[in-house]
């Protein structure tokens, strides 16, 4: 609940129990790309469980870096799946992260697709900074992470977007990487990153 909405949570819960949400396409589930499946709540929320895990763990001290496997669920909106990604494990820790810690948080996203699900629901706020280098949206899902995605009100420059092009190589992606981290990281001076 600190990111999704109570009707779409309730929507998964219904179909983790084989059932067809009343409007199943309003949330974006039963398609292709989100297909229903037995207990997807409960999964998907171990899921969250152990990113929330992860950020516990640092905070407290107990760990500088902890890496969870089965998360990085960025493409789920607050209102629907996408991507399939049924809950955004990230944002929800970066929620809790600014709840709990009140700490200022960088999300550095280097998946293939855009980070769009973490970036619109910190999209406004200049307490988070998601940064995603990513293949264009011109050629692949989910069609978003332009350079002009740039963040809305106090969120403005807090949103950064580095479209490559297919097939970049190595050399490139950490040339495009290394031009951009560093003056990020010492102008927004985060207290943790989440990647």
């Amino acid at each position: 609940l600190l990111v999704h909405t109570p009707d779409y949570i309730e929507a998964v819960k219904v179909a983790s129990r084989g059932k067809l949400p009343e409007d199943p396409m309003q949330y974006n589930l039963g398609t292709e790309d989100n297909p229903i499946f037995p207990n997807m709540h409960q999964v998907t929320s171990l899921v969250v469980g152990g990113t929330l895990l992860a950020a516990r763990l640092v905070m407290e001290g107990t760990a500088d870096h902890v890496f969870n496997v089965g998360g990085g669920l960025h493409h789920a909106m607050t209102d629907r799946a996408s991507g399939f990604c049924i809950y955004n494990d990230a944002a929800v820790a970066i929620k809790w992260l600014r709840n709990t810690y009140n700490v200022k948080v960088m999300y550095i996203d280097v998946d293939a697709h855009h980070g769009d699900g973490v970036q619109w629901v910190f999209y406004q706020d200049s307490d988070v900074m998601t940064v995603s280098n990513h293949e264009t949206g011109r050629y692949l899902f989910p069609g978003t992470g332009s350079v002009m995605e740039r963040g809305l009100e106090e969120g403005y420059g807090y949103a950064v977007n580095v479209p490559l092009e297919p097939f970049t190589e190595d050399d490139s992606y950490i040339e495009a990487l290394n031009k951009v981290l560093p003056t990020l990281m010492e102008t927004f001076r985060p207290d943790i990153i989440v990647s």
